[in-house]
Parts: structure tokens; C-alpha cells; sequence
């Protein structure tokens, strides 16, 4: 297994404090708990649900750092009413967890490309500057769907799904307002 690079809490957090959704996404994967936050697409001035992307970053490759980390549970990353405060870097990462957004409004879109996971979910989400997940590896769905809504494309060129692909419901736009090509194998 290839090792890669990760940040350490303490990097992360810098010398911001953490907004009361990434405590409460702390605290609830020490205690076991595999979900954080409450239903519904953030307003992006309430900063107690501003979530870092390194963060989830951090949790999907395990998290840990000892008494001050945390590690999520074996289903993964799960987190509602989330306002991602930049883009979403995963890019050539590998995890078995799954990673389940709702009602998350990801202004800078997101980067999963050449990422393995055991699964992904984005329900109700907003999701500006595209979402690239060319070449990515998922042993199980992916679900763009329940009002999710992505500007600026889905490159899922050359994906690897190990189940389905739903995007029921979902509005998937390029930046010309044509619907993105959604390819796969």
C-alpha cells in the first residue's frame, strides 16, 4: 500500500477554531456516532456551519492524532447542512468509507479524481465549479440525487462503479447550461 501525505489536526485546525458543526463532527466520531449536522442547505454568513474540506479529507483517510483526533466510524464520512469553506481536494486517495453529504452547499466544488471509496452520496447538495470524479474507483453507488445540483459538470470519464449511479433527481449543468456527460464503465 502506497502511504500518502496527511495533514494533522493540529495543521488543520491552525489557529481557527473549530465552527460548532466540525466540533460536533469530532465529537460524534470519538463517540462512534456516524453522522454530524442537521438537514438543510446552509447560509453561507452562519459560520457555525462552516466545514474545512481538509477536514473531511482527515476523517476519510482515517483521522486518529491521538487524544486530540478522531477517526469515523466503518461507514464513513456523513455530514448535513455543511458549508464547505473551499474545494474539496481527494485526488489519488483510497479509503474504504463512504463519504454522504446532504443538503451541503460546496461552493468550490470538488476534486475526487483517481480517489478510490467505498461509496459516495451527495443528496440535496449544491455543488458550483464542477465535480470531478474522472477515473475514480467506487466499490459500491454513487448518488447525485434528490435535488442535488451541480454547476459546471460531472467528469466521470473512465469511473469504476461497483453498483449504481442515480443521479434521480438531480440537476447536472455545465457552465454553457448543457447537461453534463456522464461517462462510465
Amino acid at each position: 500500500m502506497v502511504q500518502t501525505f496527511k495533514k494533522s489536526i493540529h495543521k488543520i485546525k491552525g489557529d481557527k477554531d473549530w465552527s460548532a458543526l466540525e466540533r460536533e463532527l469530532l465529537e460524534n466520531c470519538r463517540a462512534g456516532i456516524p453522522f454530524a449536522g442537521k438537514p438543510g442547505l446552509p447560509d453561507p454568513e452562519d459560520t457555525s456551519r462552516h466545514v474545512r474540506p481538509e477536514l473531511i479529507t482527515y476523517l476519510l483517510l482515517g483521522g486518529c492524532d491521538g487524544n486530540n483526533g478522531a477517526r469515523p466510524t466503518v461507514e464513513g464520512v456523513r455530514l448535513a447542512g455543511a458549508y464547505l469553506t473551499g474545494r474539496l481536494e481527494f485526488e489519488r486517495q483510497n479509503t474504504e468509507l463512504d463519504l454522504r453529504l446532504v443538503e451541503c452547499h460546496l461552493p468550490d466544488g470538488a476534486n475526487l479524481r483517481d480517489a478510490a471509496l467505498g461509496g459516495l452520496s451527495l443528496q440535496g447538495c449544491q455543488v458550483e465549479n464542477g465535480l470531478d470524479l474522472h477515473r475514480i474507483k467506487v466499490q459500491n453507488d454513487v448518488f447525485l440525487r434528490r435535488k442535488t445540483s451541480v454547476e459546471g459538470g460531472v467528469d466521470l470519464g473512465a469511473a469504476q462503479i461497483g453498483g449504481q449511479l442515480s443521479c434521480n433527481g438531480g440537476a447536472l449543468k455545465t457552465r454553457k447550461g448543457l447537461p453534463s456527460t456522464a461517462i462510465g464503465r
